[in-house]
C-alpha cells in the first residue's frame, strides 16, 4: 500500500489551521440457542421497559410538508423531506429534512466508563445526573469493565466485563438500569445494527457471537472465524466490523455471515481494550481507524476497500457523529465526509482535551475527557470551539452516545 496526502490548509476563526490528508485505494477481494433472561440484581434502580421508540428522521417519505404545531417548521419537498409531526418539537441537524423529536420522548446524553459508570444529561449537556456504577476502580479485568456504549430502539446499553463473565447494563431512561448476563461467546464489542432487523449484536474471539433484540434475553448467531482476543467492534446499518489481536473481520449483513479483507487488516490497532479508534457507519459508508492512525473505507460492502494512514495515531474513539466521522486526540481532532479525506482540526481553547464525542440532534455536540476521575464534560456547536463543563467526579469515561429516552422525575419533558 503506498501512502500520499494532500495538504489543505484552511484558517478557522481563531486562527486554528485544519489539514486534510487522503488515501489510497486497494481491491480486496449458527447454532441457534437461548440464554440470558434473568436480571441480575444490583441494587441499581427501579425496573426499566425494554423497547421504545427511535429518533426519526427527516420525515416521511415524498410529497411537500403540511407544516407542525406550534414550534413546529414545515417539512420540505422532496424525497427525504416531508411533514412535521404534530406536537413534535424540532431540532436542526442531518439532510433532507427537519428532524423530529419522538413525542413523548426526552433528548439526552449518555456516557459510560469503567466500573459501568454511566451518567446522562438530559438538558443538550449542559448538567450531568444519575451518576451511577457498580465500582469505583479503573481497572481493566474485572466484571464491570466498560466494553461498549450504545443507542438503539429506545435502549441505552452498555457492556461490561474484560476476563469475566460479559453482561450488559439497560436504560430507557438515562436514569433507571438493569444488569442482564450476556451467555458465553459474547463480550469483545457491541453494536446495534438495523438491517435485516433491529438488534443489538456482541461478538468475541474463538467463536463467540450473541444477539438481542431488547439485551435481556440473547440468542447465539453465527460468529466470525477469530481464534483471537477480539477487542472492540462497531458499526451500524447491516455492517459490523470487529478487531483485536489479529487481523480485522467484517459482516455487511447483519452479522449473518463474516468475511476479513487483505486491504483493511487493522492488527491490534484500537487500544488494549478497544479504548482507541473504532468501526462506524454512515453516509452510506463503513470506515475503520486504528489507533495508530491506519484507516479503511468502503462503500460496496467489503468488494472494494480505500486505505490510508492520518499522519498520527487516535486517542480517542472514532465514531459517526451528526453527518461526519469523528476521531477525536485529545487536544485535536480528525473529521471526515466520506472517510477518505480527513481535517485535522485544533480544539478550541487551548487546554481542551476530548477523547470521546456525541452530537444531538440540536446540534450540539458533548465531549469527554478520558481520566482516572473523569469530570470534565464539554459543549459545542461545531466540534471544534468548546465550553468547559463540570460534573460528578468518577471513575473514567469512555464513551458517550445520544438518544432518546422515556420521562422520568430526574429528566421531565421539555
Amino acid at each position: 500500500m503506498q501512502f500520499s496526502a494532500a495538504f489543505v490548509v484552511s484558517c478557522l476563526a481563531l486562527t486554528a489551521c485544519a489539514r486534510t490528508f487522503g488515501g489510497d485505494t486497494d481491491n480486496a477481494g449458527g447454532v441457534d440457542g437461548k440464554g440470558g433472561g434473568q436480571g441480575i440484581s444490583d441494587g441499581s434502580g427501579g425496573n426499566t421497559a425494554a423497547g421504545g421508540e427511535s429518533a426519526m428522521a427527516g420525515g416521511a417519505t415524498a410529497g411537500t410538508g403540511t407544516g407542525g404545531s406550534a414550534g413546529g417548521t414545515p417539512g420540505t419537498t422532496g424525497a427525504s423531506g416531508g411533514a412535521t409531526a404534530a406536537g413534535g418539537a424540532t431540532a436542526t441537524g442531518g439532510s433532507g429534512g427537519t428532524v423530529v423529536v419522538p413525542i413523548g420522548k426526552v433528548p439526552m446524553f449518555v456516557a459510560a466508563g469503567h466500573g459501568a459508570r454511566t451518567i446522562t444529561s438530559c438538558d443538550d449537556g449542559r448538567t450531568w445526573i444519575a451518576n451511577h456504577s457498580y465500582e469505583n476502580r479503573n481497572v481493566d479485568h474485572s466484571p464491570y469493565t466498560e466494553k461498549g456504549m450504545v443507542y438503539g430502539d429506545g435502549i441505552f446499553m452498555e457492556l461490561i466485563g474484560w476476563g469475566a463473565d460479559p453482561s450488559v447494563k439497560l436504560s430507557t431512561n438515562g436514569v433507571d438500569w438493569q444488569r442482564f448476563p450476556v451467555p458465553n461467546g459474547g463480550g469483545g464489542g457491541l453494536v446495534f445494527v438495523e438491517l435485516p432487523q433491529k438488534k443489538f449484536v456482541t461478538v468475541n474471539g474463538y467463536g463467540g457471537c450473541q444477539s438481542s433484540p431488547n439485551g435481556k434475553t440473547w440468542t447465539r448467531c453465527t460468529a466470525p472465524d477469530y481464534p483471537e482476543n477480539l477487542r472492540e467492534s462497531g458499526g451500524g446499518g447491516a455492517a459490523i466490523g470487529g478487531g483485536g489481536d489479529i487481523a480485522a473481520t467484517f459482516s455487511f449483513d447483519g452479522g449473518q455471515s463474516w468475511r476479513t479483507s487483505s486491504a483493511c487488516r487493522l492488527v491490534d490497532g484500537f487500544g488494549n481494550l478497544g479504548q482507541l479508534g473504532g468501526f462506524a457507519w454512515g453516509n452510506s459508508t463503513f470506515c475503520a481507524v486504528g489507533s495508530s492512525g491506519d484507516w479503511c473505507r468502503t462503500t460496496d460492502r467489503g468488494a472494494t476497500w480505500q486505505t490510508g494512514k492520518l499522519p498520527s495515531g487516535v486517542d480517542g474513539k472514532m465514531a459517526f457523529i451528526g453527518d461526519k466521522f469523528w476521531a477525536p486526540n485529545g487536544a485535536t481532532a480528525y473529521w471526515s465526509s466520506d472517510g477518505s479525506t480527513w481535517t485535522r482540526e485544533t480544539l478550541r481553547p487551548t487546554g481542551t482535551v476530548i477523547h470521546a464525542m456525541a452530537r444531538g440532534d440540536s446540534g450540539t455536540f458533548v465531549g469527554i475527557q478520558r481520566e482516572n476521575a473523569s469530570t470534565r464534560f464539554y459543549r459545542s456547536s461545531d466540534g471544534i470551539n468548546w465550553t468547559l463543563v463540570t460534573g460528578p467526579t468518577g471513575t473514567s469515561l469512555r464513551r458517550v452516545v445520544f438518544g432518546y429516552g422515556t420521562p422520568s422525575a430526574q429528566c421531565p419533558l421539555p
